[in-house]
């Protein structure tokens, strides 16, 4: 909002403000005088006034703020604009007098009578003052008087665009032109004349305020010499800065550092405090609906797990504020053997998915986006990168503010006129357009007459999200005939319930520790704490191993990062001695074997054991184990710890066999005893950090 916008909304503040104070008097003459028996004596009408200055506060900063068609509306869109605003204020008032049970105290026909008092008095004193200001009478006293130095050319457009801004805030007493040839005697009724000794004469400098300044091809050492006269004389100096004339351009100016820039936008930006309030709102309103996205997360996730197991949530690339890419949640409906069943003529969906499809409700978890700050409750719709590429140029500038779940894209099929809704959304926002539009979809949705269709492309992303479960789900080949093992159904079960018992009181317990290992692995290079790793489980199940990050984020780069011992190294153990990918947190983690205490989740999750043969990679079981090897290591669930880390850790390597004979010899020797022994033996290992490189 710039100078003239921002002074004239103050004015209409103010002529809002005297007119609910008008409208109290001219409501307690009528109420004194007329009706003075239909009123109640008890009402406080002091506290009546209060909270209709509080209301209109409320209004101003929803509604009324960057309000920036004050001067050029006519007089009956001024009208409207005065019964909206004393509508708005006396339904706030009611509501809240209602809600503190003081309404009774309060007749129906005063607030009938002030209601329509301040929509009439409103209404005039902004006609009034609205002629005043852009007559130049009402701020006479602070009207500014400039002197304009400009070419011919430069001054009737300057003058042109002063007429059509109606800016109040300064009147051109004199122009003075910089041409060598000048024949007429005024511009717009402006007297004009050549510049000249005049210019800096005691007559001129008695009857202006200040100077504009339109540069034009005068050296810039002449005009910091004009800036400097009319400066030792007291007069404020405008000079018009260069700039670019690009077309369909909301500009603005600020400064960056010291530096005056001035901002070019396609669209009109919502200002800093419509934003902020409007993240307010959407963190408040996302957690009061955290408590229902979790009912409705754990009930999808039962019922998918029953029918189709996998991840509930699906993650989608989408473009955001500024376009920035971030992943959208949904919930998943299609079952993991949807494109079998599509291909069969049945329906690819869940039980489940079916019904929250059907309400709508699989969009739901986007409330997550909301909380990190990826998205709104109400924007324009986050494309899909395709569909962004294909995007006009007005259709990408929507997104200079973030996307939201729902929007006037929601209920309206014509895109040219969703395209028109969504600019004027972003030009000209207030609280009440997102409460409308989340109250409209809202009924839409409960009526099941939602206007939302999917397209091609969420089908193929819902396809891709379960190619990639079964994926995922589908157990690595082998052949597990080639190994029989020893029934230990009740030591397994043992193992379980133990696992189960220690390691939730650790979490617990640890909670602390997993908070400062977090903060040191960020504060060391701004990366996330935290990657997964998949590994292969018991029966060939491939599982996610969680770590603490111990490598830099770009530690995949092993052309790059490695020399060529290293990387010949790394394809042969699948480690390196001395790392350089290693980060200072890292190395400390790796060295105390910190960096595996997430790997309590796995447990919990029944991935893992405490005690079991170290989980690895699929291309590292399949080059250092035989295929009956294979089928005796996957027979057992790995664990946390195990028989080789614990008595020899990097000191035992796949070369000679060492790894792999200890590691089967612990699935073939496996008992209580010696899972105690291998427990206190790894803490006696990490302790004496044996065998770390």
């Amino acid at each position: 909002m710039n100078n003239l916008k921002r002074y004239t909304l103050y004015i209409l503040n103010a002529v809002d403000i005297v007119s609910c104070f008008l409208a109290y008097g001219l409501a307690l003459l009528v109420r004194t005088y007329f009706i003075r028996g239909f009123i109640r004596d008890r009402a406080d009408y002091a506290y009546f006034l209060m909270t209709v200055l509080v209301a209109y506060f409320i209004v101003n900063f929803l509604l009324i703020y960057k309000d920036d068609k004050y001067l050029h509306r006519n007089s009956l869109n001024e009208l409207t604009a005065s019964i909206k605003m004393s509508v708005f204020v006396m339904t706030l008032v009611v509501l809240y007098f209602n809600f503190a049970k003081i309404s009774i105290n309060y007749s129906r026909i005063f607030e009938a009578i002030y209601t329509v008092s301040l929509i009439l008095i409103d209404f005039f004193l902004r006609v009034t003052v609205k002629k005043l200001l852009i007559s130049k009478r009402l701020m006479n006293f602070n009207t500014e008087k400039v002197l304009l130095i400009a070419s011919e050319s430069s001054a009737r457009e300057f003058m042109k665009k002063m007429s059509h801004t109606l800016d109040w805030r300064y009147h051109i007493e004199k122009i003075f032109i910089t041409n060598d040839i000048f024949e007429d005697k005024a511009i717009d009724e402006i007297p004009a004349v050549l510049s000249g000794e005049d210019m800096f004469s005691e007559e001129t400098l008695n009857s202006v305020d200040g100077v504009i300044i339109l540069p034009g091809d005068e050296k810039d050492e002449l005009i910091l010499e004009w800036m400097n006269v009319y400066k030792t004389f007291g007069k404020s100096v405008h000079v018009q800065i260069p700039e670019y004339e690009l077309s369909h351009s909301y500009r603005s100016l600020d400064n960056i550092g010291d530096i005056a820039m001035v901002t070019y936008r396609d669209l009109q930006p919502m200002s800093i405090r419509q934003q902020l309030f409007k993240r307010v709102f959407d963190i408040l309103f996302s957690l009061v609906l955290l408590p229902v996205y979790v009912l409705f997360y754990l009930i999808v996730k039962i019922f998918t797990t029953f029918e189709a197991p996998g991840p509930v949530l699906v993650r989608r690339v989408r473009m955001g504020r500024n376009s920035r890419r971030f992943y959208q949640y949904r919930f998943r409906t299609y079952r993991t053997d949807a494109l079998e069943r599509e291909a069969q003529g049945k329906s690819p969906y869940t039980f489940i998915g079916k019904i929250i499809n059907a309400l709508h409700i699989d969009g739901f978890p986007e409330i997550l986006n909301v909380l990190a700050g990826d998205m709104s409750f109400v924007g324009p719709k986050a494309p899909n990168v395709p569909k962004y590429l294909d995007m006009s140029v007005r259709e990408r500038n929507l997104l200079s503010i973030k996307p939201g779940i729902i929007g006037y894209w929601t209920g309206e099929q014509d895109p040219i006129k969703a395209l028109s809704d969504e600019t004027d959304y972003l030009e000209n926002w207030n609280f009440i357009k997102d409460v409308s539009v989340i109250l409209y979809c809202t009924l839409r949705y409960i009526s099941l007459h939602s206007l939302r269709v999917h397209g091609d492309t969420h089908t193929d992303e819902e396809y891709a999200f379960v190619r990639e479960i079964r994926e995922h789900y589908e157990p690595v080949a082998y052949d597990a005939s080639l190994y029989h093992p020893k029934s230990a159904f009740f030591f397994d079960l043992f193992k379980r319930v133990f696992d189960f018992l220690v390691c939730l009181p650790a979490v617990l317990v640890l909670s602390p520790v997993y908070l400062i290992l977090t903060i040191l692995v960020i504060a060391d290079d701004g990366g996330a704490p935290f990657y997964t790793h998949e590994r292969v489980g018991k029966n060939g199940k491939k599982i996610y191993l969680y770590k603490f990050r111990s490598m830099r984020e770009d530690a995949g780069k092993l052309e790059e990062l490695l020399t060529p011992e290293q990387l010949d190294q790394y394809k042969r153990e699948f480690k390196i001695d001395d790392d350089p990918r290693i980060t200072p947190v890292g190395d400390f983690l790796r060295r105390s074997s910190l960096d595996e205490i997430p790997q309590l989740f796995n447990i919990l999750r029944g991935d893992m054991s405490l005690i079991g043969p170290r989980p690895i990679v699929e291309d590292e079981l399949f080059k250092n184990y035989t295929d009956e090897e294979i089928a005796r290591l996957l027979s057992v669930k790995p664990g946390l710890t195990g028989y080789w880390q614990a008595y020899a850790r990097n000191d035992a390597e796949y070369e000679d066999h060492k790894r792999q004979d200890m590691e089967l010899y612990y699935v073939e020797n496996r008992s209580l005893l010696l899972d105690i022994k291998v427990f206190f033996k790894t803490i006696g290992s990490v302790l004496s950090q044996r065998g770390v490189k």
